[in-house]
């Protein structure tokens, strides 16, 4: 899934998730195509993404 995916999917934006990704929350495969590169997340990092939407939603800090 691709980050947009995944931000519409856990509904938090694309900035929130390379936030999590540069504190170490999360980790995604990087793809290059063409020079651009797409960021993939799988199933168990999608999880954990919506663990944390639901944890910020409750008003707890990273």
């Amino acid at each position: 899934m691709r980050i947009k995916e995944a931000a519409e999917h856990c509904r938090l934006t694309e900035k929130a998730i390379c936030l999590y990704q540069e504190k170490g929350l999360i980790t995604s495969v990087v793809t290059v195509i063409n020079g651009r590169r797409f960021r993939d997340y799988d199933e168990h990092t999608v999880g954990r993404l919506e663990t944390i939407a639901s944890l910020r939603r409750s008003f707890f800090s990273i």
